[in-house]
C-alpha cells in the first residue's frame, strides 16, 4: 500500500511524498477514463519515503498536462496502483489549490485543486487532481439584474418553494406520528457517501462505551452538494430524520437550510473549522 503524506507547493513546483512498504518503480498521474500515465520525474527515494519536484507547466512531454482529473498513483511489479492518502494531507487538500496566470496580459489561466475519491467497496481514500488550463473570454456577456426574473426562473424558483414546503409539512406530520423516547441517534453527511473523520470517533466512542445497545443508531451517508438528488432521495432523508432524537453531522448539511428540525431534536455540528462556519454559514 503506497500513501501520499506530503503534497506541497513551491511557485509553480509541486512537491509529493509517498510512503511504501513495497519498493516502488516510479510515482505517475493517471487520467481518469483513460489509460493515459503521466510519469512524475526526479524521484527520489530515502528508505521507504519516494519524493519528486515536478514544474506543473513541464510535467507531460515539457508542456501542460490535458483538461481532467487524475489519480496520483504508484507502479509495483509492472502494475500500476492509485495511491492512498494520509489524513493529515486530505484535511491540508482546500488550501492546496492553485491558480497559475500566464502571458503579461494574464489572458491564460491553470488551475490546480485536490479531492477525495472513496472506494465504497473496501472504503480506502485515493487521492486526486483536477487540472484545467483556460483562457479568457473576451466575449463574456455580462448579466443584469432584470434577467434574474426570467420565466424560467420564477417557475424553477415556485417549484422550488412548493418541494420545500412540502418536506416541512411531510416531517412535521411524520414527527408527530412517531413515539420519541430519546433513545434514536443519527450520524449524517451530505458532502461524502461514507463514514469518516469526527462521525467515524463519535460512532466508534458510542460502540466502545455500549450505547449502540441501548440507542438505535442511523446513519445517512450522500453526496448532495454540487450533485443533484432525486425527490424520493429527499423525501427518504426527512423521514428518516422524523424519527430521531439526536442528529450528529461533520460538515456543511445543505438540507437544513430548509428543513425545521423539531425544538425537541438535539443537532451536534462537529466540524472544527469556525473559519469555514464564517466564510459558507
Amino acid at each position: 500500500m503506497a500513501v501520499i503524506t506530503r503534497l506541497d507547493w513551491q511557485r509553480v513546483q509541486m512537491e509529493v511524498t509517498c510512503v511504501s512498504d513495497c519498493p516502488l518503480e516510479a510515482l505517475g498521474l493517471a487520467k481518469k477514463g483513460t489509460k493515459e500515465i503521466v510519469r512524475l520525474s526526479d524521484v527520489t527515494v530515502n528508505g521507504k519515503e519516494y519524493s519528486c519536484v515536478n514544474n506543473l507547466a513541464a510535467m507531460r512531454e515539457e508542456t501542460f498536462l490535458d483538461n481532467g482529473s487524475y489519480y496520483f498513483v504508484c507502479l509495483t511489479e509492472g502494475i500500476w496502483n492509485k495511491c492512498q492518502v494520509s489524513t493529515e494531507v486530505g484535511y491540508s487538500l482546500p488550501e492546496k489549490t492553485r491558480v497559475f496566470r500566464y502571458c503579461t496580459n494574464l489572458y491564460y489561466a491553470e488551475t490546480v485543486d485536490f479531492w477525495i475519491e472513496t472506494d465504497e467497496k473496501d472504503k480506502d481514500l485515493y487521492l486526486m487532481m483536477n487540472h484545467y488550463f483556460m483562457k479568457e473570454n473576451k466575449n463574456w456577456k455580462v448579466r443584469n439584474y432584470a434577467e434574474a426574473f426570467e420565466g424560467k426562473k420564477k417557475l424553477k424558483e415556485w417549484a422550488h418553494g412548493v418541494a420545500v414546503w412540502g418536506l416541512n409539512v411531510v416531517y412535521n406530520v411524520l414527527y408527530a406520528l412517531r413515539k420519541h423516547d430519546g433513545k434514536h441517534i443519527l450520524l449524517m453527511s451530505e458532502t461524502r457517501p461514507y463514514l469518516w473523520g469526527n462521525l467515524l470517533a463519535v460512532d466508534t466512542e458510542l460502540k466502545n462505551m455500549g450505547m449502540d445497545r441501548e440507542y438505535t443508531v442511523s446513519y445517512s451517508f450522500r453526496k448532495s452538494v454540487g450533485e443533484s438528488q432525486g425527490f424520493a432521495s429527499w423525501l427518504k432523508l426527512v423521514g428518516l430524520l422524523s424519527k430521531q432524537d439526536y442528529v450528529f453531522v461533520d460538515d456543511y448539511t445543505q438540507i437544513f437550510n430548509f428543513l425545521q428540525l423539531n425544538p425537541k431534536t438535539v443537532l451536534t455540528q462537529t466540524w472544527h473549522a469556525a473559519v469555514g462556519f464564517k466564510e459558507i454559514g
